[in-house]
């Protein structure tokens, strides 16, 4: 069989993968594969695809953002 619906979300949780599945849930519409077929998981879906993109975004920028913050240039 194929890997179960956790192990997808792991491997799936790169950032070129959550983008493709962003791009291919919302604008091209397609709807086949493990991660966006009829009988997928809720959690492998577009929105959460695309939460978890920004938080790859946003999060290293927060984070560069605080401890560059505190230090005295």
């Amino acid at each position: 069989g194929g890997l179960p619906g956790w192990a997808l979300f792991l491997h799936g949780a790169e950032p070129g993968m959550l983008y493709r599945r962003v791009v291919a849930g919302f604008f091209a519409g397609v709807d086949t594969g493990a991660y966006l077929g009829p009988d997928a998981a809720w959690y492998l879906g577009e929105w959460i695809a695309a939460g978890l993109l920004a938080a790859w975004v946003l999060g290293p920028v927060t984070l560069g953002y605080l401890r560059f913050r505190s230090t005295d240039l």
